[in-house]
């Protein structure tokens, strides 16, 4: 029975220092920022179904734009944009594809989209996101259906680097 004791402590007495100090080199590692998982992360928009990104967003530090297609079966009208730090609000709007992107003096309008078409969302950003950051948010699009008058909400994950 000891030498089966004095053995098992011998293991951890060599193996244990070893591992701790990979514990400790991946900690420092964590530390300074090498092991940084939104580093990692690669761009996105994605959305529920019904609207679609056809895009990755397009992030400055002044706005956010995002490309989405309409694909819930039938004409919405666009209401409104959301977002935590950018928002639509009077400034920033939606247009179609080919269309201009209304500028920050122009007021929101709600705008018709047809099924299957592809528009763009522009928010403004009240404070100036930093260059080469990395952001992350979720934006809600809301949007009515032309056919019945009902409002849905859509929300848009997007995660991509500040320009």
């Amino acid at each position: 029975m000891k030498k089966k004791g004095q053995a098992a402590m011998e293991f951890l007495m060599t193996y244990g220092w070893a591992i701790l100090v990979v514990i400790a080199a991946i900690a420092a590692l964590a530390y300074f920022g090498v092991l940084d998982p939104a580093r990692m992360l690669p761009e996105r928009c994605q959305s529920t179904a019904g609207m679609d990104c056809v895009d990755k967003a397009q992030i400055s530090s002044t706005s956010i734009t995002i490309a989405l297609r309409n694909n819930v079966g039938f004409t919405v009208n666009v209401t409104g944009v959301d977002g935590t730090d950018c928002t639509m609000g009077t400034a920033g709007g939606v247009a179609g594809s080919s269309d201009a992107l209304p500028t920050a003096a122009d007021p929101f309008v709600e705008v018709p989209v047809s099924n299957n078409e592809v528009f763009r969302v522009q928010l403004v950003c009240a404070t100036a996101l930093t260059s080469g950051d990395k952001y992350d948010d979720t934006i809600v699009v809301s949007y009515e259906n032309s056919e019945t008058g009902l409002t849905h909400d859509v929300p848009v994950d997007i995660r991509g680097r500040v320009a």
